[in-house]
């Protein structure tokens, strides 16, 4: 499989930090990149971190960057730099309703859900549309034992897509549920989508540092290694980003 190819598939991704098992690995095929190793992988995430550095060091204006470097450290399992990260990114730009969900979903998963809500009731505001931000919306809410307020945002999502089965299960889990008793909206479903834009996000932050660079003296160091990146890191952050 050819670069292009390779990278158009992962950037046609819809919209976003393996267990082990004693099966034999299956054979590699040919023409097809195998999945990195842990050590290759990591090797893959620091160049991705180095790339956004390098490019926030040049334009520091832009919230983008500084989302998608997040979204890397979160990944190496650098949670607190991370989450410097996207509230410089929520700082740059609030009405951007990407850095609003990533800030919130960090918060989410460090346990800091109430600080959570906020952003995410943000992103809920800025993007009207959004079902997948009000799943992720009223899995804090029912972690707060905000049942009443989780259903809400549930149904709102129903009204929006009616057709999706996470959200009538978790609406149906949350109606079912007792008072209080918390549980959670986002499934594993969910979270593969997420996952999803998590790759999308990072891949598309690459082509447009590669693409909006000035001058070959800082291009090229941008551009070497690109391809590997392209090949390999969507694979591995997809293997990662669901937990």
């Amino acid at each position: 499989m050819s670069i292009l190819v390779t990278l158009a598939l992962a950037l046609q991704i819809s919209s976003a930090p393996a267990p082990a098992g004693t099966a034999a690995p299956a054979a590699p095929q040919p023409g097809v990149p195998s999945a990195p190793t842990a050590a290759a992988a990591d090797a893959l995430l620091a160049q991705a971190e180095a790339r956004y550095r390098t490019a926030i060091a040049a334009t520091p204006s832009i919230a983008a960057y500084h989302e998608s470097l997040a979204l890397i450290l979160e990944r190496e399992g650098r949670l607190d730099e991370a989450l410097a990260a996207h509230r410089e990114a929520v700082t740059l730009d609030s009405s951007a309703v990407r850095g609003r969900v990533g800030l919130g979903a960090l918060l989410l998963r460090m346990g800091r859900t109430a600080e959570a809500i906020p952003h995410l009731q943000g992103a809920a505001r800025l993007d009207p549309g959004s079902v997948e931000t009000r799943k992720l919306l009223a899995s804090a809410l029912l972690r707060q034992s905000r049942r009443s307020d989780a259903i809400a945002v549930l149904q709102e999502a129903q009204r929006l897509d009616s057709a999706d089965a996470d959200v009538s299960r978790a609406l149906a889990t949350a109606e079912a549920s007792p008072a209080g008793v918390p549980s959670d909206a986002e499934s594993a479903g969910a979270r593969a989508h997420r996952a999803s834009q998590t790759v999308r996000q990072v891949l598309q932050g690459l082509f447009a540092i590669t693409l909006g660079v000035a001058g070959l003296a800082l291009a090229a160091p941008l551009l070497s290694g690109l391809a590997l990146l392209f090949i390999q890191l969507p694979r591995y952050l997809m293997q990662q980003v669901v937990r």
